[in-house]
């Protein structure tokens, strides 16, 4: 009797190493969380991390209301996802769009059912909430995060909606190009709110799945700059917003790509002469300031290449290493980004409808996500 018992035991044992209990992130689970983050890099050429110590939900609040679900074998987390969603106005007809974000499964535990369980925790969070479309932002060289589009846990098959662009610019401190004739290019002030918020409008219009929040300017937290073009009469003809996340994340780079290990050199030789910051070895902090809103009403392509030209050299006067412009792939903005050493990324916004009243995708819409913020 007494080996039956010790053999039932080891089952048991071996069994819960199998179990899979998914429950829901709390704030005492914060370090926890951040730190699998921490040891679950994700791959997009160069691989990097994400370090949202010490407050790991302080990024999402900014996208929304969040949910975060993990999933634990034994006593250690397996997997990780958050559902995470926030109002929207099309035209007068109010939406809510959900967002599945932070998808980790631990190398140890892929090959299961983790995904799937976690997809079932956030489409039941959608239902809950009453969310009227499910999207995911995928970078195209995240080859892990595929699978995730073609349907689990009862979840439609996430179509593409749009393609982002995201241009990555050395900050530097090299000679920044004149503006046109008549066209003056400043950093926005204090007093500048309703023209930053006019770009924010402008910058969106015509999107769908756009958040009807409003910019509060200036930044009582100090992470976001914007420049302002304006011609000879003081109208506004141009501007963009950039944020610096690095008080809710840090981006933790593991190991370069090659592409970007050149780059990387050609940095370390630049900031001999001060022109750059170097970019950091492998596990050191990129710090990136990434655009969130950018618009330019003239056809003059030297206004948006002077707007982002003057963003780069402050930039680089605060030691940042790259300016990240997000733009929809085919944007006529893109035609007008200065010149410069550069890394070029792309993702692809899925998404799908999930209650009959939804608006069905349009191939011909552009939808809008904010890249920045990811």
């Amino acid at each position: 009797m007494a080996g039956g018992s010790e053999r039932g035991v080891g089952l048991a044992q071996r069994h819960e190493r199998f179990v899979i209990v998914i429950r829901e992130v709390t704030s005492r689970d914060s370090a926890e969380v951040a730190g699998f983050l921490m040891e679950t890099p994700i791959a997009a050429g160069t691989v990097f991390t994400f370090d949202r110590r010490p407050d790991f939900g302080a990024l999402l609040r900014l996208r929304g209301t969040p949910r975060t679900f993990i999933a634990i074998i034994g006593s250690r987390i397996a997997g990780i996802v958050t559902a995470v969603w926030h109002d929207t106005m099309d035209g007068d007809v109010c939406g809510r769009v959900g967002e599945i974000a932070d998808l980790r499964v631990a190398n140890w535990a892929r090959g299961g059912r983790i995904a799937f369980r976690l997809i079932q925790a956030v489409h039941q969070a959608f239902d809950d909430a009453r969310v009227d479309w499910a999207t995911c932002i995928i970078g195209d060289r995240n080859e892990d995060a595929r699978g995730l589009v073609r349907g689990q846990a009862g979840l439609p098959s996430l179509q593409p909606l749009t393609l982002y662009v995201s241009v990555h610019f050395i900050a530097h401190r090299m000679r920044v190009p004149r503006p046109p004739p008549g066209i003056a290019i400043r950093e926005a002030g204090a007093n500048d709110g309703e023209l930053v918020n006019h770009v924010v409008e402008e910058s969106t219009k015509g999107r769908q799945l756009v958040s009807h929040a409003t910019l509060a300017w200036p930044d009582s937290h100090g992470s976001h700059r914007a420049w302002l073009a304006t011609d000879a009469h003081g109208r506004l003809i141009g501007g963009l917003v950039v944020w610096d996340g690095t008080g809710v994340r840090q981006i933790r780079v593991s190991r370069y790509s090659k592409a970007d290990q050149t780059l990387r050199l050609l940095t370390i030789v630049a900031a001999r002469f001060r022109i750059v910051a170097p970019l950091p070895e492998p596990g050191g902090v990129l710090h990136v300031w990434s655009s969130r809103w950018f618009v330019v009403s003239s056809s003059n392509h030297r206004v948006g290449r002077a707007l982002v030209a003057a963003a780069l050299r402050r930039a680089a006067d605060e030691g940042c290493h790259v300016l990240q412009i997000n733009l929809p792939r085919g944007d006529p903005l893109l035609s007008m980004l200065p010149f410069g050493a550069r890394a070029t990324y792309g993702s692809t916004l899925y998404g799908c409808a999930l209650r009959a009243s939804s608006r069905p995708a349009s191939s011909s819409a552009t939808y809008h996500a904010d890249v920045a913020l990811v």
